[in-house]
């Protein structure tokens, strides 16, 4: 091998091993810096242990290297993939070398060879130093609990499940971080304290979103942020004042808005069938039955997520699946989307729209149902008479709903 350079400061990196990574960082540290380190090119070189022997990847180590004739300005470390960053502490003495290493976070465990070259050396000395490095899991997130969450509003105890958690007890023992969380949004912020990793599947945590509206998005990191290979994600949703309104005026929790959204790829699919807007359908969904598929209360004839009746083209068996019910429903709101347009074309796009989802539960002829004036759109539906909401509830539910 050539001798390097040798200017000190100079980053060198070369060939060492076939398929070998390689990185080198020289120090500020010089052997002929040292009273009692003094190279002798004709003594041999030998590296007689090396501590610590495991590395974790992520994580910078101190390294002694102990042996014979250590008077060294260079250190080597050769990996099969990824890197190591390798920074030279001190050369105390011939016998002893001290050095930082930080393996990259990539995966998968691995091992790594250790070697010291001096200034004035030629090739590398025959013995070098094997350390393994070890790969911290990447954690994997299945369910946040709840994963709807009121602006403004504390959870005390927020579960995250997955997989790969790393617990105070493991972090002891592996030298892998505690697996940290995070959440964050796209506007607004969210707290989160007293996190406790309970076990490799499960961690809890105060979770507190701040009480800006509108309604969002919010992502749950587990691992490192920024994120990084060895960070899993979750989408929640912050639900805004509107929503939270809407919900308690339709006598309906958070849970349905959860529902729904479960179900948002059917949603979604039945929307663009006929295009509407997809959180129109589920907010009929949540006002109607808490976006369950049941029957209706009290023994009425209304079956399903979107209660259905039995008719000409719907059978009981129809309005329990999803999927046909949706895009029912779908169809129906899309008709008397056009048939109100055409009735009342001095109607706002917010008063169309308002008349649309009061349809839904009254209808769209104008001797029975729903008027020209902008005023009483509503009046004559559920809870009943002038005291009707139907349509303007549904409006406010739209807002627990930022597409996915």
């Amino acid at each position: 091998m050539r001798k390097p350079s040798g200017k000190l400061g100079r980053v060198m990196v070369g060939p060492l091993l076939q398929a070998a990574t390689l990185l080198l960082l020289l120090s500020a540290a010089v052997c002929h810096a040292q009273i009692d380190c003094v190279w002798n090119s004709n003594a041999g070189q030998t590296i007689s242990s090396i501590s610590p022997s495991t590395w974790i990847a992520g994580k910078t180590t101190t390294v002694t290297l102990t042996g014979t004739n250590l008077c060294g300005d260079y250190v080597w470390v050769a990996v099969d993939s990824g890197s190591v960053t390798v920074q030279l502490l001190s050369v105390t003495s011939s016998t002893e070398t001290q050095f930082t290493a930080t393996p990259d976070a990539s995966d998968p465990t691995e091992t790594a060879t250790v070697w010291v070259r001096f200034l004035d050396g030629g090739d590398f000395p025959p013995t070098s130093a094997t350390v393994q490095i070890i790969g911290c899991a990447t954690p994997t997130i299945a369910s946040v609990t709840p994963s709807t969450w009121f602006a403004g509003k504390t959870y005390d105890k927020v579960t995250i499940t997955g997989t790969n958690f790393t617990t105070n007890d493991d972090a002891a023992k592996t030298g892998c971080p505690v697996t940290p969380i995070a959440v964050t949004t796209g506007t607004g912020s969210v707290t989160v304290s007293n996190v406790h990793v309970d076990s490799k599947t499960k961690i809890t945590a105060t979770v507190a979103p701040d009480d800006s509206d509108p309604t969002e998005t919010a992502t749950v990191t587990a691992g490192p942020t920024p994120a990084s290979s060895s960070t899993q994600t979750y989408t929640a949703q912050i639900l805004s004042d509107t929503c939270k309104a809407a919900l308690a005026t339709a006598n309906k929790s958070q849970a349905a808005v959860t529902r729904a959204e479960n179900a948002w790829s059917v949603l979604q699919a039945a929307a663009d069938a006929h295009d509407i807007d997809p959180a129109l359908l589920a907010a009929i969904g949540v006002r109607e039955t808490g976006f369950m598929n049941i029957q209706e209360y009290n023994g009425g004839p209304g079956m399903g997520v979107f209660q259905l009746t039995n008719q000409p083209g719907v059978t009981a068996a129809e309005a329990y699946n999803l999927t046909f019910a949706a895009n029912y429903a779908a169809n129906m709101l899309s008709n008397n989307e056009n048939i109100l347009s055409n009735e009342f074309p001095a109607f706002t796009p917010d008063q169309l729209l308002q008349a649309t989802a009061a349809s839904y539960n009254i209808g769209t002829d104008p001797n029975t149902g729903i008027s020209g004036n902008p005023n009483t759109i509503d009046v004559g539906t559920a809870p009943g008479g002038i005291h009707g909401n139907y349509g303007s509830n549904v409006v406010g539910l739209m807002s627990c709903f930022q597409q996915p």
